[in-house]
């Protein structure tokens, strides 16, 4: 939806490029709501430089930067399982995803990967673009909502194009 316009006063840590939206994102500390923000740039209106100083993040800070899967590094850290079927085991092994990714083969030679991550929202996508070849285990409300998604493009496939 279109959300009006606000003010916020951030104490800017970093400019990050999305891989996945092709675009540039604020990450800061936005005051008004005492917590860390993700904004993109281009939704920016109008700014201005504040003659103030800030001390830089605490470590911690940027280490829930890493939690991150793209850019959103400020929702609730989520502990994300899947399932690849064995034809795609290879290629999901050979890549470091994230950093905080565990995987394991079972016996009948699929892959089950684990990671923690900043909310579900990016790591979704991701999902999708397997199609098939994965599972989501957990958490519940993602497993839901991938198989929504694919409930509906089905239902689109079920109908003659045009």
């Amino acid at each position: 939806g279109h959300r009006e316009p606000r003010r916020a006063t951030v104490r800017p840590y970093l400019l990050e490029p999305s891989l996945q939206t092709h675009a540039l994102y604020l990450i800061g500390w936005d005051e008004e709501r005492a917590a860390m923000r993700t904004f993109k740039v281009e939704r920016i209106r109008d700014l201005t430089l504040v003659p103030r100083t800030f001390d830089e993040p605490q470590a911690d800070v940027v280490a829930q930067l890493r939690n991150a899967w793209d850019i959103i590094a400020d929702q609730p850290a989520t502990e994300v399982v899947l399932r690849f079927r064995p034809e795609v085991a290879g290629r999901v092994r050979e890549a470091q995803w994230h950093p905080s990714q565990r995987v394991g083969e079972l016996a009948d030679g699929s892959l089950e990967w684990h990671a923690t991550v900043a909310g579900t929202i990016e790591i979704r996508l991701w999902i999708l673009q397997w199609g098939s070849d994965v599972e989501v285990l957990e958490p519940a409300a993602l497993r839901e909502d991938v198989a929504t998604t694919l409930r509906e493009a089905l239902g689109r496939y079920a109908r003659p194009a045009g």
